[in-house]
């Protein structure tokens, strides 16, 4: 190859190029890919804090606490009932507020049921007495034998030996595609 750049000729046997030439397609290359790589990393991990500003996906920090009665989210729903009938809704403009479902006087459950919207990520927490005393993040889902990516999913949260006491649960989305819903929460 150090014969091929003395004379001028690349190493295809095609038209002449010099190693500054060279040099700097190879430099513009490493550098296009490098600034596509940083591009991939900034829309698919929810922690960087410029992800929103990129993805068409919404990216969710906490903006505050909508607090909802543990009665308007009292009746079950099933896999593929619609996201956004008879649930209440979580409209994030890049920031998402954190739901709060209140049950009024202290709750001990070991288990609770919830429906979300399927393909969305969400943060739950427990609350006594406003501080949290449990935390855990369901990851978005497929309804099996649908071929639809919208709809609710139930979920249910196992809560540690024993059960928690608690008089609110949260639930934050944290990623997913803008359509966050919760169709029930019912401690068991």
């Amino acid at each position: 190859l150090d014969v091929l750049w003395q004379q001028g000729v690349s190493p295809e046997g095609g038209c002449p190029v010099s190693r500054t030439g060279f040099r700097w397609a190879a430099s513009v290359t490493g550098a296009v890919a490098a600034c596509a790589c940083a591009y991939i990393v900034a829309v698919s991990h929810p922690d960087i804090s410029l992800a929103h500003h990129f993805s068409p996906n919404q990216m969710s920090r906490s903006n505050g606490v909508l607090h909802k009665s543990s009665r308007v989210l009292d009746e079950p729903k099933q896999n593929n009932d619609p996201w956004d009938k008879n649930t209440v809704v979580i409209e994030c403009d890049r920031l998402c507020e954190e739901l709060r479902v209140d049950f009024g006087k202290p709750k001990k459950a070991s288990r609770i049921e919830l429906s979300l919207s399927v393909n969305d990520c969400y943060q739950i927490r427990l609350y006594r007495d406003g501080k949290q005393v449990y935390t855990d993040v369901l990851l978005p889902q497929k309804n099996r034998g649908s071929r639809r990516d919208r709809g609710l999913r139930r979920f249910l949260v196992r809560l540690p030996r024993g059960g928690i006491e608690f008089t609110e649960v949260g639930i934050q989305p944290l990623f997913g595609d803008g359509d966050y819903s919760v169709g029930h929460v019912i401690p068991r």
